[in-house]
């Protein structure tokens, strides 16, 4: 994750090199780090969000840019003339108006966050990785760990990724939800750790 002051020379090089900068916000409900106030100094800059993450709303696939007037001017002339169905428009309506339900939601996820990191770090050769979105990874031992806590939480119910980087790194990447989710997760986690 970049801040403020990393995303404000990637605009002005980008400028220079006449190029425009698009900053991917999918998880900004989660950090609150935004390149947002870029706009109004560069006309290169744009902001791409998504109601996906903290808003829960993956299968609705809609999304939204934040960018200077004639930016988006220029972006309405391109787009498709239904892009999003009424069905669509009415809940992210609804959860426009109802803030709260994704506040409360980002607030659920750090505290599962906090919980995991607080079960997880008695384990000294395993290391939980992420802080700015909903997910982490858990870095694990061996391939044969990986893969057999893999399968005990497919086997509960509990839907992770797993991934390997050079042959010797092994992680489960983890969408987090509820405490009590968490809970049940780490349980599980932990006979294998």
């Amino acid at each position: 994750m970049l801040d403020l002051n990393k995303l404000t020379k990637l605009a002005i090089f980008c400028k220079k090199n006449k190029s425009i900068l698009v900053i991917d916000e999918a998880y900004y409900h989660f950090n609150s780090t935004t390149g947002k106030s870029l706009i109004k100094k560069f006309n290169n800059v744009f902001i791409v969000r998504t109601f996906s993450k903290a808003f829960g709303l993956a299968g609705l696939r809609v999304g939204y840019t934040i960018s200077n007037k004639e930016n988006i001017e220029k972006l309405q002339t391109l787009k498709p003339i239904y892009e999003i169905n009424n069905l669509n428009i009415t809940i992210i309506d609804y959860f426009l108006n109802n803030l709260n339900i994704m506040h409360n939601y980002t607030l659920e996820i750090k505290k599962s966050r906090k919980f995991l990191e607080n079960r997880i770090k008695k384990y000294s050769s395993i290391k939980l990785l992420g802080k700015y979105s909903n997910t982490v990874l858990v870095k694990l031992n061996t391939k044969q760990q990986m893969e057999k806590i893999f399968q005990t939480l497919k086997k509960k119910g509990i839907l992770v990724k797993k991934g390997s980087l050079n042959l010797d790194i092994f992680y489960l990447r983890i969408t987090l939800g509820s405490i009590k989710i968490t809970r049940k997760l780490s349980n599980i986690l932990e006979k294998y750790l």
